[in-house]
């Protein structure tokens, strides 16, 4: 019975999210940025996201609000990123981003890169 309140808490933020990435259809365009070089990524190792997105994204919102993450209206946002490591290849969007939260669920502060194929 002490399990019941948080799990249902827990179900609704996800219902929530879902909802919100319904609504979303993909989200916002990203901010218009000049892609930089794999090698001048010097934040972190390069990211590969399955979505790279406006941080005014209904579900970035929903993501930073309930993370408590502050997130830069000048830069991209990457959802669901993996890190790049031995020049792997990326067939979704390869970012450089400043903060990675939530093993990669919401990265911030992103700026696409070319990574030199």
């Amino acid at each position: 019975m002490l399990l019941y309140k948080p799990l249902l808490s827990m179900l609704a933020v996800f219902a929530a999210a879902g909802s919100v990435a319904a609504q979303c259809n993909g989200g916002s365009d990203p901010p218009s940025l000049t892609p930089i070089p794999a090698s001048q990524c010097n934040t972190g190792p390069v990211q590969c996201c399955n979505t790279y997105t406006s941080p005014t994204n209904g579900l970035v919102t929903l993501l930073s609000g309930l993370l408590g993450i502050s997130v830069n209206p000048t830069l991209g946002v990457g959802l669901s990123c993996l890190s790049l490591i031995g020049g792997a290849a990326c067939s979704n969007t390869a970012v450089c981003c400043n903060n990675i939260h939530q093993s990669g669920l919401i990265n911030v502060g992103c700026t696409p890169v070319t990574l030199g194929i």
